[in-house]
């Protein structure tokens, strides 16, 4: 797993897809706001770490978070890499992951990072401290049904 880059500021936001929204174990509805919050259950790990996209490059392609949709159903949530941090994480560059074929990469791929466990730690502490970093995350876009 790559390793935390410090040279990602803070203020930084990072994007990810849900194949849509709500979705159980990613999205709960929080009656105290009368709108939904997202749970742990959305972060998930690959042996690489949790696949995301930095806004600061996105927008230096002229792009903004709708770029990281696939379909119209998909929602998009975001997190500031400063609040990673302070979870115990890391966010490292990705930039046209190896594992999407070349002919395949898309222009938002160049703005591919990754959140990742920067001490190496267990599945259960990666769920422990996706648990804290949960109620930092903000839904952007439900998504279009």
């Amino acid at each position: 797993m790559k390793p935390n880059d410090p040279s990602i500021e803070g203020e930084e936001t990072l994007y990810w897809r849900a194949q849509e929204l709500p979705k159980e174990h990613w999205t709960v509805f929080d009656e105290g706001r009368g709108d939904y919050r997202v749970r742990s259950g959305a972060f998930i790990l690959n042996d690489d770490g949790m696949s995301c996209y930095r806004r600061t490059v996105l927008s230096n392609l002229g792009l903004d978070w709708s770029a990281v949709k696939i379909l119209p159903r998909n929602g998009i949530l975001s997190v500031q890499a400063a609040d990673v941090r302070a979870c115990d994480l890391g966010v490292a560059p990705d930039p046209d992951p190896p594992y999407i074929p070349r002919a395949d990469l898309q222009p938002r791929d160049k703005a591919h990072a990754l959140i990742v466990i920067g001490d190496g730690a267990t599945v259960k502490k990666w769920r422990r401290r996706c648990s804290s970093l949960a109620p930092r995350a903000t839904i952007v876009h439900m998504g279009n049904a």
